[in-house]
């Protein structure tokens, strides 16, 4: 559409990360209308149903359509689909942003002289909130939760997705 896009991130991509592996409808539709749902779902795992487990170990199962793909497959494929389209990509650390008064913002890198300047930001920290201090936007600083996630190796088959709520 015209835009210049700078795609700023903490981290070197693919990284890792414990959240990402399982794409819900949601995140499908938005990939769908990038074009990338036909990737994810031919180098993914389509289960049709989630077991959840409580923390008393009570077991629900829910219909709950999803793609499982590793997180660093999936960055890598975003990253590369953005880059294809222009989309600048910088590893950097946003301290912080500020809305200017004629319009746009402002948000400060670690490690520049000066802030970066922008029509319009999308922000999004995921744990690290310090970023957005002061905007009023996060009302609670501990997590509400943990995620953890692992892989196996097994000649066992596992048509569904394991969610549990553990207490330990």
């Amino acid at each position: 559409r015209g835009l210049r896009t700078l795609l700023l991130d903490r981290r070197a991509f693919p990284r890792d990360k414990a959240c990402g592996d399982g794409l819900a409808a949601d995140a499908m539709r938005a990939l769908e209308r990038h074009g990338l749902a036909e990737e994810v779902r031919r180098r993914g795992h389509t289960v049709e149903e989630a077991s959840v487990f409580s923390p008393s170990r009570l077991e629900v199962r829910v219909p709950a359509r999803q793609v499982n793909l590793r997180r660093t497959v999936l960055d890598a494929l975003l990253a590369r689909h953005a880059r294809e389209r222009g989309t600048v990509f910088c590893r950097g650390e946003a301290r912080g942003f500020a809305t200017r008064p004629g319009g746009g913002v402002t948000v400060e890198v670690v490690g520049l002289d000066r802030p970066l300047e922008s029509r319009a930001a999308v922000v999004a920290t995921g744990c690290n909130l310090r970023p957005l201090d002061g905007h009023g936007a996060v009302e609670r600083r501990r997590p509400s939760a943990i995620a953890l996630r692992c892989y196996l190796r097994s000649s066992a088959t596992l048509e569904r997705s394991v969610i549990s709520f553990d207490r330990s």
